[in-house]
Formats: C-alpha cells, sequence, structure tokens
C-alpha cells in the first residue's frame, strides 16, 4: 500500500510541479522496496529520488537521501560505503535536528557493528546518550546489541534490563519487528530463556519479512534472529529450517553479508546437530564470503568452526 500510495504521490507531483511532493513519494517507495527485500529496484529508484532532492535543496533533504543510501549499502555488504555516506548524512543533519540525526546514525552503527566490529564512530554510542521517550525502548535494547558486539556483555545485560519487562516495552509501530529482531539477539546471548522464547512468539509471525525500521538500517531476513533464537532455545531442528530459510531469502534479495551470517549460524546448527558434510560445505562458502566481504566480525568466528569441522570430522 505504501508503495502504491509512494507512486501515485510520484504522478502528483508531476502534476502540480511540486519537488518536494516528489522527493516524499521517491522516499516511500525506496523505503517500501527495502522492506519488502527489492534492494536493487531500491538502488535504481536513488537516482529519481537524488534529483528530486538537488530540487527541493537543503541539508534535510539531503539527509534522508544519505539515510536511505547508507542503509541500501548497508544491507548490500558495502560497508566503506555506507560507513562514509552515514557519516556525510550525520553531519548535515546533526546542526539542524540531532535527535533524529543521531538516532539514524545510531541504528546505522549497530548494523554495520553486526558484520564488521565496533567502529571509532561508534564507540560513542556504547554510553550514555539523550533519546527521545518514543525511542527509549528500542534504543536499550539496540544499544545492548552494540555493547554485544564490542564484548562487554555484563553492560548489555544492563541495557537490556532499563527496557523493562517485555510486556511494557513501547515500541513505534516501524520499530516493532527491528525491536524484537534486537531482543532476540540479544536474549540469546545472554541466556535469557524465558525472554527469548517469549520474544521469539511475537516475532514468528514475521518470518517471512525482513527487518528493518524506517529506512536507517537493514537487519537481514526475520527467519535469521528467528533462527539463531531457536537453536539458542536447543530446538536445534527449528533452528535449521529458519536459518535455512534466511540463506535462501538473502541470497534472493542481494544481500551477502546476510547470507554468509545465516550460513554461519546454520553450520554451527548443523554441526551440534551432527550433520557433518552439509556443515563443512557452508563453512566453506561462508568463509569465502566473509573474506571477500570484509566482515571482521566474523572472520574468528568462521575460522573457529572450520577448525572445529575439521576436529570432530577426525573424531567421527
Amino acid at each position: 500500500e505504501r508503495l502504491l500510495l509512494g507512486t501515485e504521490m510520484v504522478a502528483l507531483a508531476g502534476r502540480l510541479g511540486s519537488p518536494r511532493t516528489a522527493m516524499w513519494g521517491r522516499l516511500w517507495r525506496v523505503e517500501a522496496m527495502i522492506e519488502a527485500g527489492r534492494l536493487a529496484e531500491a538502488v535504481d529508484e536513488l537516482g529519481a529520488l537524488g534529483v528530486a532532492v538537488e530540487r527541493v535543496g537543503g541539508p534535510i533533504s539531503a539527509w534522508h537521501r544519505d539515510r536511505v543510501a547508507a542503509c541500501l549499502a548497508q544491507a548490500q555488504g558495502r560497508y566503506a560505503e555506507a560507513a562514509e555516506i552515514g557519516r556525510r548524512g550525520f553531519a548535515r543533519m546533526r546542526p539542524i535536528e540531532p535527535a533524529p540525526a543521531t538516532g539514524a546514525y545510531f541504528a546505522l552503527q549497530c548494523a554495520l557493528a553486526g558484520h564488521v566490529g565496533v567502529s571509532a564512530e561508534a564507540e560513542p554510542f556504547l554510553g550514555t546518550f539523550p533519546s527521545p521517550p518514543r525511542f527509549r525502548t528500542i534504543q536499550r535494547l539496540s544499544q545492548a546489541v552494540l555493547l554485544l558486539a564490542a564484548g562487554r556483555p555484563a553492560e548489555a545485560d544492563a541495557s537490556y534490563r532499563q527496557a523493562g519487562p517485555l510486556g511494557t516495552w513501547s515500541l513505534p509501530a516501524f520499530f516493532v519487528v527491528p525491536g524484537y529482531v534486537y531482543a532476540t539477539l540479544v536474549t540469546a546471548q545472554l541466556g535469557r530463556v524465558a525472554d527469548l522464547a517469549a520474544v521469539l512468539d511475537r516475532l514468528a509471525p514475521f518470518r517471512e519479512e525482513h527487518a528493518i525500521g524506517g529506512g536507517v538500517a537493514y537487519l537481514g531476513p526475520v527467519a535469521l534472529a528467528l533462527g539463531r533464537g531457536a537453536v539458542a532455545l536447543g530446538r536445534l531442528d527449528e533452528g535449521v529450517d529458519h536459518l535455512s530459510a534466511a540463506v535462501t531469502l538473502a541470497t534472493a534479495i542481494g544481500a551477502p553479508g546476510y547470507v554468509a551470517e545465516a550460513q554461519y549460524h546454520l553450520a554451527a546448527a548443523l554441526l551440534a546437530r551432527g550433520d557433518r558434510d552439509r556443515a563443512r560445505s557452508l563453512v566453506a562458502e561462508c568463509a569465502g564470503l566473509v573474506a571477500a566481504l570484509g566482515m571482521t566480525a566474523y572472520a574468528e568466528r568462521v575460522a573457529a568452526l572450520g577448525g572445529l569441522q575439521k576436529f570432530t570430522t577426525w573424531n567421527g
């Protein structure tokens, strides 16, 4: 529906000669395409969006273009480009509207950290920073993810606790799925079994969708988070099913970083289940992607999994 409305806005802008209407129509189209996993089409739409942005002029319209362009680059595994565009957009918007500028940049840094580690630009977000009341829950959850990526589990647990009990969470509509994905990753890694099971129940209806909030950061197929959560609960068959679906979905839309992430967790689950042959093949393919994309956050983990797989095979 949003894609159709965006298309209608673009047509209306042509009749009215309104570049601002055209800009918002193009933005809605790009964001809807990302949510639908149509990344290549969204990239193609950036050119027309750029034309509208130039006609509108000003740093705020340029920031809107930058935030979706950075999100797309991050989703497609172009991490250095995503970081550069995000940095440029943050510099444009922070002096004018610091809250949205900071929130969008923070979300991008969290997504990047999951694949390339915590950068110097992400480090300030490991501490306290202001957030509007409606974003406090998502801030605590995403900050916990970033703290885990930085190897600080005790602080991650504290941040998660600050979000309050699951029943009290307040998530804007466009952050519900990302919020549950963040919570899945945190509770799985911290061993919060009861919360993890409850979050997975809430996330399950979105299995065929993609996790993205407000056109600022892509978090992969929802099936990826469901698979990681299921494996953490010891539900290996369920986890393998979800993670296999995540590999297929990420491959189909052209999100290679999430293909590699899903392959790694799928290989680990298969190895735990005793399916060494399939795990071996996945580890080799995953290692190639991780090296090609520069996914430093997964390099050692993939190497260790490959070594464990060989050890298990030798003892087999």
